[in-house]
């Protein structure tokens, strides 16, 4: 069972960060919302940056809570 789970984890997340990867160029988009101010455009590609990196750290972790577990 904690192996049919381990792997629904990881899928349903690998899913997850292809999302977040393959709509970051949106999400930039709609938080610059047309503005021309060179901090206002770096600081919406920092975010999408810094929220990608994130959500790769958090499955990565979570993952390796889950396989530490199951070996228990």
């Amino acid at each position: 069972m904690i192996l049919a789970h381990l792997l629904f984890a990881v899928g349903t997340g690998i899913y997850a960060i292809f999302l977040n990867f393959k709509d970051a160029p949106r999400y930039v988009r709609d938080c610059i919302g047309g503005s021309i101010d060179g901090n206002v455009i770096k600081t919406c590609q920092n975010g999408a940056t810094l929220v990608r990196v994130m959500a790769v750290v958090l499955f990565l972790f979570a993952w390796i809570l889950e396989i530490c577990e199951s070996n228990s």
